[in-house]
C-alpha cells in the first residue's frame, strides 16, 4: 500500500536538525502558554520538551546544556531558599 502525500509542510526540513526541532517545540509551548494567558505554562512546557529531547538524544552539546541548566536551576532555588530562610532574611 502506497502512502500519497497530498500536502507538504514548507518548514518540514526544520525537523531534520536538533536545533530546529527544539526551536519549534519551544515556540509551540510558548504559543500554548500565550493562548492560556500564562507564559509560565509555556516556558515550563518548553523546558520539559527540551529535557525530554536532551535525555533521549545522543547529542553531546544538548546533553551538556541540559545538565548546565538543571544545575543552574537547582542553585537558583537554593539561593532563593537561603535568602528567604537563612542568613539573608531581614
Amino acid at each position: 500500500m502506497d502512502i500519497v502525500v497530498l500536502a507538504e509542510w514548507p518548514l518540514y526540513s526544520l525537523f531534520d536538525s536538533t536545533v530546529g526541532f527544539i526551536t519549534i517545540m519551544v515556540l509551540l509551548a510558548t504559543f500554548v502558554g500565550a493562548a492560556s494567558k500564562s507564559l509560565a505554562v509555556g516556558s515550563h512546557g518548553g523546558y520539559m520538551m527540551f529535557l525530554y529531547y536532551g535525555i533521549y538524544t545522543d547529542a553531546p552539546l544538548i546533553n551538556n546544556v541540559m545538565y548546565l541548566t538543571i544545575v543552574l536551576i537547582v542553585m537558583g532555588v537554593g539561593f532563593k531558599f537561603w535568602r528567604l530562610e537563612g542568613a539573608g532574611a531581614d
